[in-house]
């Protein structure tokens, strides 16, 4: 959708139109492009927004998204599972030395990602206990994991070929992304 004049400094969308806001949106559809003509925001994510790391890792979870998912296509089960990492990334009182790495978190939502599409991969869904655990509860079950179990860097990349596979394209990496 567009957002004609937004940019402008009495612009009435500008305030509920930032990156990371969770928004309710009024659209007109018209002949070529959908309009935004109204916003209000519900969450802002401060805390989110305030974290480089937290921020690096929202956006490299919703460009996923958008990759792996059909335009005009809505997905519920897909929406909250981002919204529920938003919700963990702007938690403000997190033990720092039980909160699992952004590569960690990452990899968890690609895990989850991938099982609300209906493609997780065998090796994970039949036969890894720890992976299916990330998979079936919320992000905060992330500190209890025994990540040497799970294997990360195998897992790590499983996933990677698994959304490849989905979306024809090559995944970047989490940690190019972040650089």
């Amino acid at each position: 959708a567009i957002s004609r004049g937004s940019r402008s400094i009495t612009s009435k969308l500008a305030p509920h139109l930032k990156p990371l806001d969770y928004v309710n949106l009024m659209l007109f559809d018209g002949k070529a492009l959908i309009t935004i003509t109204g916003a209000s925001e519900i969450k802002s994510f401060s805390n989110l927004k305030n974290n480089l790391e937290s921020s690096l890792v929202a956006l490299y979870s919703a460009d996923l998204v958008a990759k792996a998912t059909l335009e005009k296509l809505p997905d519920e089960k897909i929406f909250n599972l981002l919204l529920d990492l938003f919700e963990y990334l702007n938690l403000k009182n997190i033990d720092k030395k039980s909160i699992p790495s952004s590569e960690e978190i990452v990899l968890a939502f690609k895990l989850k990602l991938l099982d609300a599409l209906g493609l997780c991969p065998l090796e994970i869904s039949e036969g890894n206990e720890e992976g299916l655990r990330i998979i079936e509860e919320n992000f905060s079950c992330l500190t209890n994991i025994d990540w040497k179990a799970i294997g990360k860097e195998k897992m790590g990349k499983l996933l990677d070929h698994s959304l490849e596979d989905m979306i024809n394209k090559q995944v970047v990496s989490f940690s190019k992304y972040a650089c």
